[in-house]
């Protein structure tokens, strides 16, 4: 009974956490259409009883948040709870009776892109209780912010090229026909992209 009192205890501190954390963020492009994931981590050694984190999402360009621990450090010895009941966020707890030490990325969140191309959206950590310094792992960079722009890529090579722009022309005017959603915004959502009037 003391031992489920303990980890009770120790979830509802986690749940309940509020650490403010500093700006710096990273950039990513992910394809309209698809699904996308971002891990969450942190590059120091440290003790891990636990962690706790809420990440705030824009519902109209991200939707159906998923988080597991699978992948990462904490995936054989921690408990893991998620909760999205409120718009918008996802909250997310792990901890373990019989903590381990080490570092690298303890979190995958997933995200369906809702929005069209030239669309733009930042995922933040509303709270971030890690045992040391992390965030959004992206390349070599822990970030506390995500910069996510959407583009229209045809063939999938995560950049917005003249190649694109001719395929989404091409099935707005009828030559192909295209399952995916590409016309003429996408073509100049590409074009812009080619010419550098657009940042992605």
């Amino acid at each position: 009974m003391r031992y489920k009192l303990k980890i009770l205890i120790l979830m509802l501190f986690f749940l309940s956490a509020n650490t403010s954390v500093c700006a710096g963020g990273c950039e990513i492009a992910v394809r309209q259409n698809s699904k996308f994931t971002v891990a969450v981590g942190f590059s120091q050694n440290a003790e891990i009883e636990g962690i706790n984190m809420t990440t705030e999402f824009d519902t109209e360009l991200l939707g159906s948040p998923e988080a597991t621990l699978t992948g990462g450090i904490l995936e054989e010895n921690y408990s893991f709870m998620t909760n999205d009941d409120i718009e918008g966020e996802i909250r997310i707890a792990a901890y373990a009776a019989d903590p381990v030490s080490g570092s690298g990325d303890v979190v995958f969140l997933s995200f369906d892109v809702a929005g069209k191309c030239s669309d733009g959206t930042t995922l933040s950590f509303k709270t971030l209780n890690l045992p040391s310094e992390g965030g959004f792992h992206v390349g070599d960079e822990f970030c506390k912010e995500l910069e996510i722009s959407v583009i229209y890529d045809s063939n999938r090579d995560n950049r917005l090229g003249m190649e694109d722009a001719i395929y989404a022309l091409q099935c707005a005017s009828g030559m192909f026909q295209c399952e995916e959603d590409a016309g003429i915004r996408e073509a100049l959502c590409a074009l812009q992209a080619v010419s550098g009037k657009s940042d992605f």
